[in-house]
């Protein structure tokens, strides 16, 4: 709409209300609105004002992330179910190669032996060394316990990342 036609509609709109049509004002008013040019800003407006602002935009998502991260935490669902129902199994089979016994054993032996190298890297706190020499003689002792105990903060840690991941995508 050129100038003049906006000056005309401005001019019958101020008839109209000279008048005191209102319905014909106020239809004349939204002429008036509808002859005003509607201001667009320049591309990336937004952006460069936010980044005048100093507010960091973190860079979007893609669209697939979401599902990605929900997939994922359905397999590892679907693993760690698959593992509980298969482990009896795996465990009679390699019960005639290798008891739970022995492999718990081995695993004893093996913290006590980093228990050990701890002891002799850190020699110069004398107490540190005490309470690890009695945990790597606690882990012989009680074998069964130490892996229940290992398999339980295994879990925890597990599961307390899952919850944060799940969590972090949700917001």
């Amino acid at each position: 709409m050129t100038r003049n036609d906006l000056h005309d509609a401005v001019s019958r709109w101020l008839l109209e209300e000279g008048a005191g049509d209102d319905r014909e004002a106020e239809a004349a008013l939204v002429r008036v609105f509808s002859a005003l040019p509607t201001p667009e800003p320049p591309v990336g407006f937004a952006d460069a004002v936010v980044h005048r602002a100093g507010v960091l935009v973190p860079a979007p998502l893609p669209s697939w992330a979401p599902r990605l991260a929900r997939g994922m935490a359905a397999a590892a669902l679907v693993l760690v179910g698959l593992a509980a129902v298969f482990l009896p199994l795996v465990l009679y089979v390699l019960g005639s190669t290798l008891t739970l016994g022995q492999g718990v054993e081995w695993a004893a032996a093996g913290l006590l032996a980093v228990c050990r190298a701890v002891i002799e890297a850190l020699s110069f706190w004398d107490g540190l060394a005490g309470a690890l020499a009695t945990l790597g003689s606690f882990a012989l002792k009680s074998p069964v316990l130490v892996t229940l105990v290992f398999s339980l903060l295994t879990t925890a840690i597990v599961v307390g990342g899952l919850h944060r991941w799940l969590k972090a995508d949700r917001s």
